[in-house]
């Protein structure tokens, strides 16, 4: 599994050359962090750049050398103590953790405070910085350089003269890019090291010897006073999050920093705030005095500007900026003066330096690093020292009054506060779970972003353009309401009503949760029609079964609405597989939902909200992700147009959900303000006291729920407690270059993609191990081996259900014995022991397991079985006169009765019939025989008894053995047309499937499947077999098994002489009993575990509702078994001579 924090953090110290190649081809894995770290649209941009740099790579030579430096917050900070690190700033679960108090400093400030950590700079923060440094790298050699910005930046300039020349060397000619606090950095090594600057503009014009400045508070800025006495945002914003220290504990950390200080407006630019610089003016806060001094000797070294004709600063402007005192009081809000001349942290007055030129841009202090106007125009200015697409004369801006100013840049922090508090507590609820894993979180991107907003580059939620157009983006309302999705009925708008209903569908997962309630909803409404679902388990679900309803991500599926036919459709919306739906899946799914429903001119949805199932995306991600795909789609279009979709409702059941869901609604709303414009009317104060108490109840009746359903378990009886349409759990698993990928979904959760990181040859070893295994114990251990190997952590609690496993696998994977992997708690109370372990242990005894193999052929639909049928049966056993098996052909005859006794023992409660062909013995069983019944009759279930090879170098020439080594391989089967849909191939090694790993684009007819993935190219819905050598009878009696649960006849396997009246199973549960049969017996232990069965776990061979499979009186009398023939039952059980099919 990918070490997703280690990872992270390769990303954030890697170099320019190293980010350009984990950008440009990063692995799914890879791929999936770096968009919860970067967010989805900046990855978006930096892997399109990454992509066209190393396409250009070596196409042209470097213009010149380029150093980019950070502002104040822009650099990683660590901690180490001994060999351990420990990633500080700005990492979300640190500060959550309390763990900035390690940055406090020494009175000197020059040394750590905590003599136990050594703090350090370790990277600089490409979330911020990334942009600039990857498209600088499109015509320059450039590199990063970070530093501790919390000490003396004399120390980070002699850092940067020594890093400049490890670089480049001492002579050679280099440009500076510096944003915020990095400008002082540049100055500072200008001021200090003339020489070498000297040198950097030696060369070729334009190869260097430039210093640009982003936002540079050459004389300070503002922020700074406020940062000192807890005034400033983000310092408040940190002490919301630390749960371990409040806001009087963090201002003694901050005022440590020296750096912070040196931003502090300058005396000598402003004379009437030289106040600042005396500790008394922060009473009753303790500011040392030597620091402030630091301070005022930091400008006055500055005062000299040194070749201001080799420096360029771009300013931001029209953004509320704090630019003066009103009074002498720095820790009081009506204390600054408000004006839209600066970037909202540095006015003009401390930016701007005396003969330097200055460009403008309506751009934040935090976001100019990463405006692509800046960007571009930086090029440029390197290269020329001039540039078109910025102004050097500031425009116009608007006006306003002072106090309006004053109140509008408080009011706008507030906002930030009150959003950054929700999301904390949002974030800090799973901080536990998060911090003892190693993944990545969105959230915690998002909340790091907000803290260091307005310092830093937040994602950006506008994309900006070299011409500024008018931006119209799109309008939906949005509705929350409580209610049930099945019923939307009492939410309805005789105004605007609700003409489309939606719910999410993964790939091949029958209704769940919402998808359920609404399958009862509107099957019950064809049921009052006189409309019957097939199965009884609802249309969605019948649809599902049969294959009709996919849910590839992004396909939506339309049904009309039977509750008002013609005036409202009910939409399945695609999810894709199981365990792979993230935000980014979650926005394309919505945009191709809204886009297809206004193109048939809907106007009103009523969905849950798609895609935050237990386990799944946070309810904030998902609105967002809602919002962003509702932007996409409706992006162009007229809100005026009759094809417009206006209105979105969501509907929430739970009292707790809908607090969040609207949380989340107001806090999105102006985050994408720039791609959609949401009218959403927020839940009332009186509305959101009763949501509150509601919680209470909703709590205790979930609570007496519960024990009730706790209680019905524990008196219902173990053995009939069967339950055949228990929502299976999903899983998904395939190998790939970095190792085995799961994924899984049950009826109470949702697991995303999980890697787990291991030799596939080690895999191949422990498995050929558990085939080998011949007793209980050797089995238990070595299933228990492999599952540990395999199965991630956070996957082994959805094994120990009762529920069927249904794991989609590729052809790689499939070699592996599933079945035989012990998971690590027991299902359920113990049924039945083997000699020295119990059968409950197995994933293929005690619980049904399913096979459905990915490839490259889609099955047809298969349709669930008609109430009347005829099942059409054809057998094939021993064709091998050269390999001849008694068995086999006992088991073939045997199983044509069984057959035939359903006619017998079922006759008089259903119209449904078998007809049986047998092919027994070498003499009937040729290759051209089977290959006529196939080509020229129907068949619904075809047996094979005999035996099967698989040819590793040629996977193309498996196939059943006939006489003289005659096959039937893959290529004869793709001259049948219709392949019958139940194979039951009871050879050895007839489930193998070629294991290589191949890209589906390379996959071509000369790298054909295997012969069992001849199979299901052909068509077949369910295929059952085997995996090694098998036991001769062992084979037979699972057969029978098998059968007999799938036909509803008991079997005696000890006496064949009539077969009974039963219940019909499911074939998951038929798959399971008949495992558990043979797995009692002597000469069934080394045979149990290599049956598979791939398809569908509910096929049956006649609906459920055919015939109730209870003797009623009638029945009893005419005669419930079905007598056969003994002779030869009675030979072949009492045989001592055993075969090894092969």
């Amino acid at each position: 599994m990918l070490d997703e924090r280690a990872f992270i953090n390769r990303v954030e110290t890697a170099n320019v050359e190293e980010f350009t190649r984990i950008l440009a081809r990063p692995d799914r894995d890879e791929e999936r962090v770096l968009r919860a770290h970067l967010g989805d649209e900046r990855y978006r941009r930096l892997h399109a750049t990454a992509l066209r740099q190393t396409a250009r790579r070596g196409a042209r030579r470097p213009k010149g050398n380029v150093v980019v430096i950070h502002g104040i917050m822009g650099g990683e900070l660590t901690s180490y103590k001994g060999g351990a690190a420990d990633h500080i700033w700005a990492k979300v679960f640190a500060l959550i953790g309390g763990k900035v108090a390690r940055l406090q400093l020494s009175e000197d400030g020059r040394s750590d405070a905590d003599p136990e950590y050594q703090v350090q700079a370790s990277g600089i923060m490409k979330r911020a910085y990334g942009e600039i440094l990857l498209e600088l790298a499109d015509r320059w050699n450039v590199r990063a350089f970070w530093y501790d910005w919390r000490k003396d930046l004399t120390l980070a300039a002699a850092d940067l003269d020594a890093r400049i020349r490890s670089w480049f060397g001492a002579d050679a000619p280099v440009h500076l890019v510096a944003h915020s606090m990095g400008g002082l950095v540049a100055r500072m090594f200008i001021r200090d090291y003339p020489k070498r600057w000297e040198k950097m503009a030696n060369g070729a014009p334009g190869s260097g010897g430039r210093l640009v400045m982003l936002g540079t508070p050459n004389h300070g800025s503002f922020a700074i006073p406020q940062v000192i006495t807890g005034l400033e945002g983000m310092v408040r914003k940190l002490a919301i999050v630390d749960l371990k220290h409040g806001l009087d504990d963090l201002l003694p950390v901050f005022n440590t920093f020296v750096g912070s200080y040196q931003m502090l407006p300058s005396p000598l630019a402003m004379p009437e705030i030289d106040w600042l610089y005396e500790a008394a003016s922060y009473a009753p806060l303790s500011v040392p005095q030597r620091h402030l001094d630091t301070a005022r000797a930091h400008h006055e070294s500055l005062a000299k500007i040194i070749d201001s004709e080799r420096m360029i600063y771009i300013a931001g402007y029209d953004q509320l900026t704090f630019s003066g005192f009103k009074k002498k009081q720095p820790a009081a809000e009506d204390a600054y003066y408000v004006t839209l001349d600066g970037d909202g942290r540095v006015p003009h007055a401390l930016g701007f330096l005396k003969g330097v030129t200055s460009y403008f841009v309506k751009e934040g202090h935090g976001d100019l690093p990463a405006n692509d106007k800046v960007i571009a125009a930086t090029s440029e200015l390197l290269q020329a020292g001039q540039t078109q697409i910025l102004p050097t004369t500031k425009p116009s801006t608007r006006s306003a009054p002072q106090a309006e100013l004053a109140q509008e840049i408080w009011t706008q922090q507030q906002a930030e506060l009150d959003k950054f508090r929700a999301l904390a507590e949002t974030t800090r609820s799973r901080a536990p779970a998060a911090g003892a894993t190693k993944e990545i979180d969105p959230s915690e991107r998002e909340l790091e972003e907000n803290l260091t907003r307005g310092f830093l580059p937040a994602e950006s939620e506008e994309p900006s353009g070299f011409v500024e157009v008018e931006a119209h983006p799109p309008t939906i309302e949005i509705v929350l309401r409580q209610g049930s999705i099945a019923d939307t009925s009492p939410i309805d708008d005789r105004r605007l009503p609700i003409d489309a209903i939606s719910v999410g569908h993964y790939i091949g997962v029958r209704p769940q949760f919402a998808e359920r309630a609404l399958d009862e909803a509107i099957s019950g409404a064809l049921a009052r029609r006189g409309l019957e679902t097939e199965s009884g388990q609802g249309l969605i679900g019948d649809y599902t079964d049969r294959g009709v309803l996919r849910g590839e991500l992004g396909q939506p599926f339309f049904i009309d609405d039977p509750r008002a036919p013609g005036k409202r459709i009910v939409v399945l919306a695609g999810m894709g597989l199981p365990g792979r739906f993230g935000t980014p899946e979650l926005s394309v799914m919505v945009r191709e939902l809204a886009w297809s429903l206004a193109r048939i001119g809907k106007k009103h949805l009523a969905t849950v909200l798609i895609g935050t199932g237990s386990g799944n995306i946070a309810v904030a991600d998902a609105v967002r992700a809602w919002l962003r795909g509702l932007g996409a789609a409706l992006s162009g279009t007229d809100a005026t147009n009759d094809q417009a979709l206006k209105r979105v409702t969501f509907v929430e059941i739970d009292p707790r959900r809908l607090i969040q869901i609207d949380s989340a609604i107001k806090s999105a709303k102006k985050a994408l303000e720039s791609q959609i414009q949401v009218e959403y009317e927020e839940i009332g104060k009186a509305r959101m006291a009763e949501l509150v108490r509601s919680v209470g109840a909703k709590l205790n009746a979930d609570a007496r729920e519960e024990w009730e359903e706790w209680k019905r378990r524990a008196r219902a009886d173990a053995v009939a407690d069967r339950h055949a349409n228990e929502i299976p759990t999903r899983m998904t698993v395939e190998r790939d270059r970095d190792g085995y990928r799961f994924g899984a979904i049950s009826a109470t959760a949702s697991v995303p993609d999980r890697i787990t990181v291991l030799d596939s040859l080690l895999v191949t070893q422990a498995n050929d191990q558990l085939a080998a295994s011949a007793s209980w114990e050797s089995q238990r251990e070595a299933g228990d081996l492999l599952g540990r190997l395999l199965f991630p952590a956070d996957l082994k609690p959805h094994l120990s259900s009762e529920a069927p496993i249904v794991m989609t696998m590729d052809s790689a994977t499939a070699r592996i014995h599933w079945e035989m992997i012990v998971h690590s708690e027991r299902s359920g109370k113990s049924r039945t022991s083997g000699q020295d372990g119990t059968l409950d242990d197995f994933l293929g005894t005690s619980r049904g397991f399913t096979r459905q193999l990915r490839t490259p052929f889609a099955p047809p639909p298969e349709p669930p079985p008609p109430p009347r049928r005829t099942l059409r049966v054809l057998i094939v056993a021993d064709p091998a006169a050269d390999a001849p098996l008694p068995g086999a052909q006992f088991e073939g005859a045997t199983l044509a009765d069984l057959f035939r006794s359903f006619n017998t023992v079922h006759g008089s409660r259903t119209e449904s019939r078998i007809e049986v062909v047998t092919l027994l013995g070498p003499t009937e069983a040729t290759r051209v025989n089977v290959l006529r019944e196939l080509l020229l009759r129907p068949y619904d279930v075809l047996h094979f008894a005999g035996h099967c090879v698989y040819d590793e170098k040629q996977p193309r020439q498996s196939g059943w053995i006939f006489s003289n080594d005659e096959r039937l391989t893959a290529d004869e089967l793709n001259r049948v047309d219709r392949i019958p849909s139940f194979v039951f191939s009871n050879a050895c090694e007839s489930g193998i499937t070629d294991g290589r790993v191949i890209r589906a684009s390379r996959r071509s007819a000369g790298l054909a499947p295997g012969f069992a993935e001849a199979f299901f190219a052909k068509g077949v819905a369910n295929f059952v077999c085997t995996a090694w050598r098998i036991d001769d009878i062992a084979a037979s009696d699972f057969a029978l098994t098998l059968y007999g649960a799938l036909l509803g006849l008991k079997v005696d396997l000890d006496d064949l002489s009539a077969f009974e009246s039963t219940s019909a199973l499911c074939l998951y549960e038929a798959m399971r009993d008949a495992r558990r049969e043979i797995a009692m017996r002597d000469y069934g232990v080394r045979t149990w575990g290599a049956y598979q069965h791939y398809g569908n776990p509910y096929f049956r061979f006649f609906d459920a509702n055919a015939f109730d499979g209870r003797r009623d009186a009638s029945h009893r009398a005419a005669g419930a078994s079905a007598k056969r023939r003994p002779a030869k039952s009675t030979k072949r059980r009492n045989s001592k001579a055993k075969r090894k099919r092969r």
